[in-house]
């Protein structure tokens, strides 16, 4: 993502680079802002000649209000709707898709947590590229890691067990399907073959013979459980590397993790009034807040107090965000306790 800010103008210009910016532009965007972009319209035009009528949509440069936002995680476009507010067409609804290479015109101050919030895509600070296989002796899964979760890319079942249990379990093909799947996924920098058993090593040493993957970095972790369980495990463990350790999920499971724990001993606080309240008197360290939440009006009243405090946008898509969802969507961890 690049970002072009004008102060006077309060406009935010976003040129859209991957489909993990799409996420980020739909938790800063609400119904009631105002956005400049790209639609096509269909214009009638009328041949006398011939006495018929024909369509065709040309790109126009509109303004909009927004009326809703239409975003589905792991795709490559966002949709949003609303009534067009100047020119030939105001009054009119239009939808404008946008994704990667489009260019987007908010006119619209962003707070400070806001232009934080960009600055992680800015920054690509949480890059995909980054893929799990989890995997025992029964089955395997592929995940690809993005920004707000983990995205499911396949599912191989080793025919050991199960209904098809008649099958005569072949270790090799197994192994072979699996690297078949992964060498479907494009732009890959940093593999992890995690799981139970011995498959998991097996599997990475076949990886590595293979001239496909040298130039990935592969990396081999044997963990209690496997699935997406054992992926949010090793994010937070000791033994994961320090690219893993920095992903976004591994952050926000740290925090959620530092959360419950000063529960007991009251170093922790949940619920707007309580945030609010303890704002006032100075106390909050960490704000979390959970992605809807974020994007609620009310909210803007705790951000504007909370300058120069650590505030954490927790996506929905992850484990770590139902629970902070459970909690109200607002959470906070305290620099000290208040008698």
């Amino acid at each position: 993502m690049k970002i072009n800010i004008d102060e006077k103008l309060e406009t935010t210009e976003i040129l859209i680079e991957t489909q993990d910016d799409l996420w980020y532009i739909k938790n800063i965007l609400n119904p009631g802002d105002i956005i400049e972009g790209i639609a096509y319209r269909r214009l009638e035009k009328r041949n006398d000649l011939e006495r018929s009528k024909s369509t065709e949509r040309i790109p126009i440069k509109v303004k909009i209000k927004i009326e809703n936002l239409d975003f589905q995680p792991f795709t490559d476009k966002i949709k949003i709707l609303g009534i067009i507010i100047d020119g030939d067409f105001s009054g009119e609804h239009q939808s404008i898709m946008y994704g990667p290479g489009d260019t987007l015109k908010i006119y619209k101050n962003l707070n400070e947590a806001e232009r934080d919030f960009l600055n992680e895509a800015v920054k690509n600070e949480y890059s995909s590229g980054m893929i799990f296989v989890s995997l025992d002796d029964e089955a395997a899964d592929i995940y690809l890691m993005r920004s707000y979760s983990l995205q499911d890319m396949a599912h191989i079942e080793s025919n050991k067990t199960g209904k098809r249990y008649d099958l005569k379990y072949n270790e090799k093909q197994y192994f072979l399907d699996i690297i078949k799947a992964l060498k479907n996924i494009k732009n890959v920098f940093l593999l992890i073959v995690l799981g139970t058993g011995f498959e998991p090593e097996k599997l990475y040493n076949e990886i590595k013979k293979d001239p496909f993957f040298n130039n990935i970095d592969v990396k081999f972790y044997n963990t209690y459980d496997t699935g997406k369980s054992g992926v949010y495990n090793l994010l937070n463990s000791d033994a994961a590397s320090n690219i893993i350790k920095e992903s976004r999920m591994a952050k926000e499971k740290r925090i959620l993790e530092t959360f419950l724990r000063n529960l007991n001993s009251g170093l922790s606080v949940y619920g707007y009034d309580e945030i609010n309240n303890y704002l006032d008197n100075g106390a909050i360290d960490t704000l979390i807040i959970s992605e809807e939440k974020f994007k609620m009006p009310e909210t803007r009243e705790l951000l504007n107090k909370a300058s120069g405090i650590k505030i954490y946008i927790i996506s929905n898509y992850t484990e770590p965000g139902e629970i902070i969802r459970s909690f109200g969507g607002y959470c906070a961890i305290l620099r000290y306790k208040i008698k």
